[in-house]
């Protein structure tokens, strides 16, 4: 199953600002990147807004639901 993880640009902005400063990475595209993956993945898969959640919590909540948004086959 395809999941995108998809807090919203200001959360990833943010997100990235409280990391250790060796995890930090320098994007100033995220306008772009997030136009570019809904142009091109459309409705593919389960876009999971993950903003209020923590990485434990996502990680939950994926497993607990994956099976039930997977496509039949």
């Amino acid at each position: 199953m395809f999941v995108v993880l998809a807090p919203g640009i200001e959360v990833c902005r943010y997100r990235n600002t409280i990391r250790d400063p060796r995890e930090r990475f320098d994007f100033d595209g995220y306008e772009g990147l997030d136009a570019a993956m809904k142009r091109e993945l459309g409705d593919t898969g389960w876009w999971f807004d993950t903003a209020a959640l923590t990485p434990e919590e996502t990680a939950d909540r994926v497993v607990r639901e994956a099976q039930r948004r997977a496509p039949a086959n």
